[in-house]
């Protein structure tokens, strides 16, 4: 989770994410597109952009890297 591959390519993510959306909203549901394939859930909307808003955006990308369903295909 901290690998320092993983770390760089959060940050590499997050600027991508941040020159496709100006808004943090928008950059989050343009990150989840991006990872899962698909618009977060309202609640999903919700609770990323509460963790964006005290963690950053880096460290959002990194949690949707490490996710579960990223990591896994269902």
């Amino acid at each position: 989770l901290n690998n320092h591959f993983i770390v760089r390519q959060s940050e590499h993510f997050a600027e991508r994410v941040a020159r496709m959306e100006t808004k943090l909203r928008d950059q989050i549901e343009a990150a989840v597109q991006l990872a899962f394939g698909r618009r977060p859930s309202r609640n999903e909307a919700r609770d990323l952009l509460a963790y964006a808003e005290k963690h950053g955006l880096a460290n959002l990308c990194r949690l949707l890297l490490n996710s579960n369903e990223f990591m896994f295909v269902n």
